[in-house]
């Protein structure tokens, strides 16, 4: 899993005032983590990509909500 230098406590880029905690994303994932609600709890990308049927949302997976590119 790849660890970002982006603080998932402050969201700002490492530094000295507090412990820091890099943000993981799941196995496979390729999303940036900015793009999720809460980063504690990105879900899996799940195995099979589905198109979101909603306007706007059709490059997101209505199973997981992870990006097309996570399932590729």
């Amino acid at each position: 899993m790849p660890k970002l230098d982006i603080c998932k406590i402050c969201k700002q880029p490492e530094s000295d005032h507090h412990k820091f905690e890099p943000i993981e994303n799941p196995e496979n994932c390729r999303c940036d983590p900015s793009d999720w609600r809460d980063i504690n709890d990105i879900p899996p990308v799940c195995k099979g990509f589905e198109a979101d049927t909603e306007k706007g949302w059709e490059e997101i997976c209505k199973h997981c909500q992870h990006e097309i590119s996570c399932h590729h």
